[in-house]
């Protein structure tokens, strides 16, 4: 006979490492160009330029044409998907973002384990590898994935800190994991902090006295502050002050100009005309519920989760006193209140603010499930039992994110190739003196094209958002350099000395070359005035790409 506990952990390994699998799979699967791409721009643009700085050893900076600029983003998120980018660069930060998200899956069901057991496991599970709105940003160069592994990897923490039966140094263990996912947290987006309720209530719930309690505040507290501290000495050295963010640098009409909008009461009852329809509380109420989508990668969950959740809640909050993982779930939830409050006063309306709720969320329904299981087998109100229903619990929650799912992988092997893709074949087809017009993000063009080929923008304004700015605002890189920027057309007027720089290759007989993004067409008031001087373009054996020809010599 062999030994049940040698068996037990077996079978939790071999489910865990199903899970993982499920994870991984569907992330890779349901991945697309998006990632390499680095949308949604600018953020993904950024992330994915400040990890490989980081990979490079750079530094917390975004390089861009020859300057190390001040990000916007804080560096928690590219801290995360760094490694990625170690080996190709920037267009692989979304495969840390896939790996992030598939650990969050696994901790996720393992929060749901320790809180009900195998059907927590399951129905846990279930619910974080299928959510859609986790699938897609999986699959992107964001912060949602690392930030769900964080916030589930801190409540289990805490959950796992107050046992009597583990161990000092798994307890203290723990409570050090809390320390790091805030810490990281903080170093993501402040008000992630919120989390920092459940690991706080695990440290004062140990029972060897103050000391002890005061060296688990330690533990929990040390690496939060140091991030936070680290951000505003940041902040202050290259902002000019600590309460200054890169938000301000970037976006000086928005976080200076209207700074009193950007946490308002205001939007409770009111919309950013062209950006959404409805104000932040009808938005993320129907979120919540599962049935509102989000712009690039749908729901958060199935109804049915949201209704075993509330279930589950029902019964942490009942247990709460007396179980140390439900207490952590409890205070998980309330963490989201938290952070939902502020997100329905702030500006900006998205639903995957609101990503970080799948961990909790998730791991609650594993304790509805359960608690449904348990009534209805004990009850027999269920003929075959209590594990026919976990079974339908698990079909409940995975039937509406399959049907979201399943077109988006179908589509994927259908989908042309990514523009990264693309643009690199195009590359190998350019001449190293060529000159080459795009109208493309400089991140993009430079892998595609290199320091050998001279570039120049056709317009400013849609090629990348992030020259736009450092134009307007007259933002300066830490090294003391501007990006070197030579665009035809910026907010709609033509640069004469750049086409004269164009129209002087041409005649010199340089090989010159128009791109502008994949798929997106060829235009600009530049190029109405070559083609009135008689310039034209011809085809090549890349599409989107075209070779310009100078007019004819006159006779």
């Amino acid at each position: 006979m062999g030994n049940p506990r040698v068996d037990s952990r077996r079978r939790w390994a071999l489910a865990a490492a199903l899970l993982l699998a499920l994870a991984l799979g569907l992330r890779f699967a349901a991945a697309g160009r998006e990632g390499p791409d680095r949308r949604p721009r600018p953020d993904a643009l950024e992330y994915a330029g400040i990890a490989a700085a980081l990979a490079a050893g750079d530094g917390y900076v975004y390089p861009l044409e020859g300057a190390l600029l001040p990000p916007r983003y804080p560096p928690g998120a590219p801290l995360a998907l760094a490694p990625a980018t170690a080996v190709r660069g920037a267009r692989d930060a979304w495969i840390g973002a896939a790996l992030w998200s598939s650990l969050a899956v696994l901790l996720t069901g393992l929060l749901g384990a320790a809180a009900a057991g195998w059907v927590g496991f399951w129905v846990a599970g279930t619910v974080a590898a299928l959510s859609p709105l986790s699938v897609a940003y999986g699959g992107l160069a964001m912060s949602e994935g690392p930030v769900q592994a964080l916030v589930a990897a801190a409540l289990l923490g805490a959950a796992v800190a107050p046992w009597r039966r583990a161990a000092l140094p798994a307890r203290t263990g723990a409570l050090v994991l809390c320390g790091v996912a805030l810490g990281w947290m903080a170093l993501t987006r402040v008000p992630l902090l919120a989390f920092a309720l459940a690991p706080a209530a695990a440290a004062l719930a140990q029972r060897a006295g103050w000391v002890a309690r005061a060296r688990a505040a330690l533990w929990v507290g040390l690496a939060p502050l140091l991030a936070v501290l680290a951000m505003a000495y940041w902040q202050e050295r290259h902002l000019g002050s600590f309460t200054r963010t890169g938000y301000h640098l970037w976006a000086p009409e928005v976080y200076v100009d209207n700074a009193h909008l950007v946490l308002s009461t205001h939007w409770l009852t009111n919309v950013l005309a062209g950006h959404w329809e409805t104000p932040h509380p009808v938005r993320y109420l129907f979120g919540l519920i599962g049935v509102a989508r989000d712009s690039f990668g749908g729901s958060l969950w199935a109804p049915a989760t949201a209704l075993l959740a509330a279930v589950g809640l029902v019964v942490a909050v009942r247990g709460a006193r007396h179980c140390p993982v439900r207490r952590a779930l409890v205070l998980g939830a309330l963490s989201c209140a938290v952070l939902l409050g502020f997100h329905l006063v702030y500006a900006w309306q998205d639903l995957r603010f609101l990503a970080p709720f799948v961990p909790v969320v998730a791991a609650l329904a594993g304790v509805g499930a359960a608690q449904l299981a348990r009534v209805l087998g004990a009850a027999r109100v269920w003929p075959t039992g209590a594990k026919a229903v976990a079974v339908l619990a698990v079909v409940a929650v995975a039937v509406g994110p399959l049907l979201q799912l399943a077109p988006r992988i179908a589509a994927r092997r259908t989908e042309p190739p990514s523009a990264t893709a693309t643009l690199a074949a195009m590359g190998r087809a350019i001449q190293d003196n060529a000159l080459v017009v795009v109208d493309l993000p400089a991140p993009l063009a430079r892998e595609a094209f290199g320091d050998g080929r001279e570039l120049m923008f056709a317009d400013l304004d849609s090629a990348d958002p992030h020259l736009v700015r450092t134009q307007l605002f007259d933002i300066q890189g830490k090294n003391g350099a501007t990006p070197q920027v030579v665009a035809l057309a910026t907010l709609g007027e033509v640069d004469p000395e750049a086409l004269a720089r164009l129209q002087a290759a041409l005649a010199a007989d340089r090989p010159v070359y128009w791109l502008s993004t994949p798929g997106e067409g060829v235009a600009g008031p530049a190029l109405e005035l070559l083609a009135s001087a008689g310039a034209s373009l011809q085809p090549t054996a890349h599409a989107g790409l075209l070779r310009l020809a100078p007019p004819p010599a006159p006779r």
